[in-house]
């Protein structure tokens, strides 16, 4: 089972990466917007963040384990979806 705590981690550092600021995230079990097919081995998160101008953004970030290719087989992964 993927742990939430370091599901949050690699959400973290997915926000650094990008140069956002995380304001919340919000982890979700039964609602899990346009991830509701993730697996047990994935997290979903309801986030709101800020860029460096100070533009909010709102959506969902999944976060976890999955395929990458046959090359390199699984590796761990946020994928976002925002709103429109």
């Amino acid at each position: 089972m993927f742990e939430s705590g370091h599901a949050r981690e690699l959400l973290n550092r997915w926000a650094q990466s990008q140069e956002l600021t995380i304001e919340s995230a919000d982890l979700r079990v039964f609602l899990r917007g346009p991830f509701f097919w993730a697996t047990a081995q994935r997290r979903v998160f309801r986030i709101s963040v800020k860029d460096a101008h100070g533009v909010a953004r709102r959506g969902w970030a999944c976060c976890g384990w999955t395929f990458a290719s046959w090359k390199t087989g699984m590796e761990e992964k946020v994928v976002v979806e925002w709103d429109f």
